[in-house]
């Protein structure tokens, strides 16, 4: 997916036969466990997918200034990108209670005792996003320009944060590259705690002891296989989730079938919307023939109107 993701694509046009990488983005999302063939060598070339691994991928979108700077070497961030977003694996660290190793794989049996110093990454972390400047006012006693910094605004905002070990004082701290840009980094925070120009409890938002990293429980999930993701092995559509309980009938996931969800696979039909994604379509086959089309959107509208239809619509389903 990596090699896939660097390759220079004029026009990356979701196609019923191809795979694009827009397709890959847009499924992942902000990151999900992908299922993917981790090895044909031993089929001599030929595709095995009894050869099946976990890898966790994410999807950063232009509007995320922070992904101009994720290293290629510690995250594998494709070279080009999609709508200036760039597709990542994660290598070398634990998330969602499991590591995953230095070739990208779930690592089934790892524990936090194996590697304890390893980047961990965590979603939904409130952290402050302090913006500051800097200016170098002439201190005419000294006779030379000093640093100054300002504090312009703080505000605390939830995202996925990595969060990278420090070895000098034995704790992790928020990646600078998770933190939107221009505003302050660990270190930066620390130096304007000592100014007197930020609370000191902002530190412990951007930082994690050895104590509370035990307390997470990083390990939790290592002896299971990730329970919902996405296939991208050979074995299904590419993107066909699997895990996930959907209602039959919700295209659009908003927890309720409505108008919406039958306007919608019309729209796709007459060619007027962007397709459907592998979930989608996987919630809008309400007569399961495997394809989401005008006979689904007139089931649906058939449901709302509480007339007699054959298909279980509204039936809370659990993708294998």
């Amino acid at each position: 997916m990596k090699d896939y993701a660097a390759l220079k694509i004029e026009d990356d046009i979701p196609r019923d036969d191809e795979l694009t990488f827009r397709f890959i983005c847009d499924t992942v999302g902000d990151g999900a466990w992908v299922r993917m063939v981790g090895s044909n060598m031993s089929s001599g070339g030929h595709h095995d997918t009894s050869k099946a691994v976990y890898t966790y991928v994410y999807s950063k979108s232009s509007t995320d200034i922070t992904t101009d700077y994720i290293s290629y070497d510690k995250w594998g961030v494709a070279d080009l990108n999609y709508r200036g977003g760039k597709m990542g694996y994660f290598r070398g660290g634990w998330v969602d209670g499991r590591f995953v190793n230095e070739w990208r794989m779930f690592e089934k049996g790892a524990k936090f005792e194996d590697h304890p110093n390893c980047d961990i990454y965590l979603p939904d972390r409130e952290i402050p996003l302090i913006s500051y400047v800097t200016g170098y006012p002439y201190n005419y006693d000294e006779k030379k320009y000093e640093l100054r910094y300002t504090v312009d605004e703080i505000k605390t905002e939830k995202k996925n944060i990595r969060y990278v070990y420090n070895s000098d004082d034995d704790m992790w701290y928020a990646a600078v590259d998770e933190i939107a840009g221009g505003c302050a980094s660990y270190a930066v925070a620390k130096t304007l705690v000592e100014n007197g120009l930020l609370d000191a409890s902002y530190l412990g938002m951007l930082s994690l002891t050895r104590d509370q990293v035990k307390a997470l429980n990083v390990d939790r999930n290592t002896d299971t296989i990730p329970s919902q993701g996405y296939i991208f092995d050979g074995t299904a559509v590419p993107g066909t989730p699997f895990g996930f309980a959907y209602i039959l009938g919700d295209v659009d996931t908003n927890g309720e079938i409505d108008a919406v969800d039958a306007s919608f696979i019309r729209r796709v039909s007459a060619s007027l919307d962007t397709p459907l994604a592998a979930d989608e379509i996987t919630h809008g086959d309400v007569d399961k023939d495997g394809n989401t089309d005008i006979t689904d959107a007139t089931a649906i509208q058939y449901y709302l109107a509480d007339m007699r239809t054959a298909y279980r619509i509204g039936e809370v389903t659990k993708v294998k």
